[in-house]
């Protein structure tokens, strides 16, 4: 599995809330806006300052973006996690029946 969220068009979950604002608040290019944020939110963190300008930007609340950011982190944490260890895919699949008395 290759995980790139670095492309310009890799649909991560901050990718796709930060389109989704973007086009809500009426932005031209909802998708390049959002290819200008999303990619180094993985890798270099989200400021304070990035979060509070990407904020004003599409007229959310700062929380709003930084919750958006935290489930985005979630995601690649569990991406990255599947990539390097597919078996625990399987483990998770066991339990989850486990844990449904399955």
């Amino acid at each position: 599995m290759h995980l790139n969220p670095d492309s310009d068009d890799y649909p991560t979950p901050f990718r796709e809330w930060i389109t989704e604002q973007a086009h809500k608040a009426g932005m031209d290019d909802p998708a390049g806006f959002a290819s200008h944020w999303a990619p180094h939110n993985r890798f270099d963190g989200l400021s304070d300052g990035d979060a509070d300008s990407l904020a004003c930007l599409l007229g959310v609340g700062f929380e709003e973006v930084r919750a958006a950011h935290k489930a985005d982190i979630t995601v690649w944490i569990r991406d990255r996690e599947v990539a390097e260890h597919p078996d625990l895919v399987v483990l998770d699949a066991v339990l989850d029946g486990i844990a449904r008395g399955a």
